[in-house]
């Protein structure tokens, strides 16, 4: 490894050892739904995007839901695009 790629790693280890405090309270103060820094820009967003699905964010869950969601959007994410990433070869 050069000197190069050490100093690239020591930089990538120093600011994850920096941010890992902050970051992980950022995060725990998101799962137990408390107001963060970000709240009062993001949060109108959300109530928007939740009225217009209309999905109540007090009901919970259960596994079924969460099983039918998760195989459809398994669905939606491997549907074949309109794109292609294999260049275009045109038969004789």
């Amino acid at each position: 490894m050069g000197i190069f790629a050490g100093g690239q790693v020591a930089i990538f280890f120093a600011v994850l050892l920096i941010t890992v405090k902050p970051l992980g309270t950022f995060m725990a103060a998101v799962y137990l739904g408390e107001r963060t820094i970000f709240s009062p820009l993001l949060a109108p967003i959300e109530r928007l995007l939740y009225r217009l699905c209309r999905i109540d964010q007090g009901e919970e869950m259960d596994w079924k839901r969460y099983a039918v969601a998760m195989l459809l959007l398994t669905r939606w994410a491997s549907r074949p695009s309109s794109r292609s990433c294999s260049p275009n070869v045109s038969s004789p």
